[in-house]
């Protein structure tokens, strides 16, 4: 089987086994399941829908599902779907997974890598850009905790193993995806482009 085959089976096993809880047509907001999304919720979702249009220069239509999955979020194009246990956090469901899928809509699902770095580009690059987003949202404070996480993350040392983030190889290297995709990938984009939305703008410009 093909990927796009294997995709859309995914797609619609999604689709036939899942709940939506959000529609988001242009931008729009429909069709919102009540729990997760408070009013204070929604207005930063909102918020994180305009800093995607800003960033990715483009509007965002997607659906997003909630069902018994085996992993805890995955992105397709104009289809995110939730593990439903996250429907039991709604604070971790809206702030810690939902933008990083939302991203996916553009860096992973529009703009795809190849090669052994396409992990950092794909994943580290997102969980990123959503740290960019949610520091406008939430503030300093949320900030400073997340790098702190993202620093304790990174437990990876030069001397103990031979794997770096431009020759990790999602398959073979998995026990080190944590520490070296979302611990040192996070932290190393932080250094490159400094909170910069104006730079992130650009380089999406240049990778679209």
């Amino acid at each position: 089987m093909d990927n796009i085959s294997y995709t859309k089976e995914i797609v619609n096993y999604i689709k036939r086994n899942s709940t939506c809880v959000m529609e988001i047509n242009q931008n729009k907001c429909i069709n919102k399941d009540p729990y997760l999304f408070s009013p204070k919720n929604l207005i930063n979702l909102n918020k994180m829908i305009l800093l995607y249009n800003q960033i990715f220069k483009e509007n965002i239509t997607c659906i997003i599902f909630v069902g018994d999955i085996p992993f805890n979020a995955v992105s397709f194009e104009g289809v995110i779907a939730l593990n439903n246990k996250l429907n039991e956090k709604p604070y971790t469901f809206i702030y810690k997974y939902l933008p990083h899928e939302m991203i996916h809509q553009c860096n992973g699902c529009k703009i795809k890598y190849i090669g052994h770095a396409k992990e950092w580009l794909r994943e580290s690059l997102t969980e990123y850009v959503q740290l960019v987003m949610l520091k406008k949202i939430l503030g300093n404070k949320f900030y400073n905790d997340q790098i702190k996480e993202y620093v304790k993350m990174d437990t990876i040392s030069g001397d103990n193993t031979k794997v770096n983030l431009y020759q990790f190889d999602s398959e073979k290297d998995r026990v080190f995806l944590n520490s070296l995709v979302y611990g040192r990938g996070v932290l190393l984009f932080r250094k490159i482009i400094n909170d910069d939305i104006n730079l992130l703008t650009q380089l999406f410009y240049r990778m679209a």
